[in-house]
């Protein structure tokens, strides 16, 4: 759902239109504005701990790493809904450190990874709307508790040894999901991609979770490493053996082929369109449907970010009889 903005948002969308390149930084009431190929860097540098940062269309090289506790929001990635702004590529992979606990980063394509570095704990962390062309990767030595991964594209994997507590909600995996304990992991749809040759293991090496809701597009090949799961109302292509784990209401020998409106089985593409053919044969644990359009937060398409967003704008080729130029501008942002 989306909501039309305040003459505040219709201020901040004008802003846009005349000075799109800029990288605004928020702090204590004031705005930064940065400018050039490192205004990302820049604005990373100069933030303290509670700052937000507003990226708009365009590419930015990553900061080294961010070790403090930023948002982070973007124009979007999707093409059609960042018609206006174009979508904001991050040129490179993100790490994250200790003192990032607490950071929202939102509405980016990242052309690479995001990772938790090894040693460092980050709690409290919330990805929202990315599109991640790797993997997120949480590395081990300490343990990163209390996070959200949601509404995300991962082209790979999620690999999180050091990760536990999260909750993995609504997401596309291109790949799979594995070494992850005491999480929550629903309504994702996992593609089965392999990228390295292995069998096709979409989740595994999964200690004391709930795998719920979830569709796992090709043959699993088995449950490796699963311990103490609840998995509950997913679909599988095949029937793996569960034993070792709690089944229950899940779908079996699905023909996945026929499960969506269209995917034509070539990893993610923005042309697909994963709504269920046929949502009242496949019902959660919540009594809505499984995968990306079930659970009282469901995929929004177009993935736009929760902050003003420009969908359209109209501006007069000339002046009027008082030397004044029309300008019309379209924003929204949605609700949650």
């Amino acid at each position: 759902m989306k909501k039309i903005l305040s003459l505040l948002a219709l201020m901040f969308a004008t802003t846009l239109l005349t000075a799109q390149s800029a990288v605004i930084l928020q702090h204590n009431g004031n705005v930064t504005a940065f400018y050039n190929n490192a205004a990302f860097q820049n604005a990373c540098a100069a933030a303290v701990s509670g700052d937000t940062i507003l990226l708009p269309g365009g590419f930015f090289p990553p900061p080294e790493f961010i070790d403090k506790k930023l948002t982070i929001i973007g124009a979007g990635h999707h093409p059609d809904s960042a018609q206006v702004t174009k979508p904001t590529i991050i040129t490179g992979s993100i790490t994250l450190y200790e003192s990032a606990d607490g950071s929202f980063i939102s509405g980016m394509r990242i052309e690479g990874y995001v990772r938790i570095a090894g040693g460092h704990a980050v709690d409290m962390l919330t990805l929202s709307r990315l599109f991640i062309t790797d993997r997120f990767l949480v590395e081990q030595g300490k343990w990163s508790v209390n996070g959200t991964v949601r509404e995300c594209i991962i082209s790979g994997e999620l690999n999180a040894p050091g990760l536990e507590q999260f909750s993995i909600t609504n997401n596309i995996f291109g790949y799979r999901i594995y070494s992850v304990k005491n999480s929550l992991i629903a309504n994702n749809i996992f593609l089965g991609g392999d990228p390295i040759g292995e069998s096709v293991r979409s989740a595994y090496n999964l200690d004391n979770c709930v795998l719920r809701n979830n569709i796992f597009f090709k043959p699993v090949y088995d449950l490796y490493g699963f311990v103490s799961t609840q998995i509950q109302h997913n679909v599988y292509a095949n029937a793996p053996a569960m034993t070792g784990n709690f089944p229950t209401g899940n779908f079996f020998n699905v023909n996945t082929a026929a499960l969506f409106v269209n995917y034509n089985n070539t990893g993610f593409a923005y042309t697909h369109d994963f709504h269920l053919t046929a949502p009242a044969n496949y019902v959660g644990t919540d009594a809505t449907q499984v995968g990306l359009y079930g659970s009282i937060r469901p995929w929004k398409n177009g993935s736009v970010p929760a902050m003003p967003h420009i969908l359209s704008k109209l501006i007069a080729e000339h002046a009027d009889a008082e030397g004044k130029i029309q300008v019309q501008v379209t924003v929204a942002a949605q609700n949650n």
